[in-house]
């Protein structure tokens, strides 16, 4: 009775110490997030995507590999009714010319990926990301940037000596912004190959915490990179 005693409490003590071994290698683990496409996201970027308040959904305790944890995860975007409107539908119809006379329509957009970003020089959130979407047109020659705006060229030319926007600019869009509903500033849109408007961003993304000025921190390339990134790729 004694040694069956003696063993039962050495069995118990070596089940104890095992299962302490594994909820310390699982402590030390490093967790990284990982999209439906693969692109893999730290503690901090994810938690900053759910503080912009975009509902984030997980699958299971992830999959641990060395030293790492990896946990799949989707982001549950919240979309308003325009969003809803556009999103996975053909870009309407319109024809635009350019600052220099040049005229943009769908057939100059056939089979090329494109990005339309609705601004107007009386928006000053537009002015403050065009640095960080002048980047953004530097990181992808093959996608088409467009941005029309409703102000005369006369307006908008006064405003580029100021503020440099290297996208394809087309004034004199108050038109098109009624008849397709543009009524805030800015809003992107995200149309593939095949002219199908993929993704509808409203306003400018920001970081959760600000620089140490304590200024507002523009999370634009984090957030549209990977829209494109995944346009680019498909065939």
């Amino acid at each position: 009775m004694r040694l069956k005693a003696l063993l039962s409490a050495w069995f118990l003590f070596l089940i104890i110490t095992i299962s302490y071994a594994q909820t310390s290698v699982n402590q030390k683990a490093v967790k990284m997030y990982r999209d439906g496409v693969g692109k893999l996201y730290t503690v901090a970027q994810k938690d900053s995507i759910r503080d912009l308040g975009y509902p984030i959904s997980t699958s299971g305790n992830g999959t641990t590999i060395g030293d790492t944890t990896f946990i799949d995860f989707k982001i549950m975007p919240q979309k308003s009714d325009f969003v809803l409107k556009y999103e996975n539908k053909e870009l309407p119809s319109f024809s635009l010319k350019t600052l220099d006379g040049k005229i943009i329509d769908l057939n100059s957009l056939k089979g090329k990926v494109v990005m339309v970003n609705f601004w107007s020089t009386t928006c000053n959130p537009c002015i403050f990301e065009m640095p960080e979407l002048n980047k953004l047109k530097e990181m992808y020659k093959d996608v088409v940037f467009l941005a029309p705006a409703p102000e005369n060229p006369t307006k908008i030319k006064k405003l580029l000596t100021k503020h440099p926007f290297e996208f394809l600019i087309l004034p004199n869009a108050q038109e098109l912004f009624d008849k397709w509903g543009i009524e805030s500033y800015p809003i992107n849109f995200f149309v593939d190959k095949e002219g199908i408007i993929r993704v509808v961003k409203e306003g400018t993304p920001i970081l959760n915490e600000r620089d140490e000025k304590g200024q507002v921190q523009i999370a634009l390339i984090q957030s549209y990179a990977p829209i494109l990134d995944y346009l680019t790729k498909q065939e």
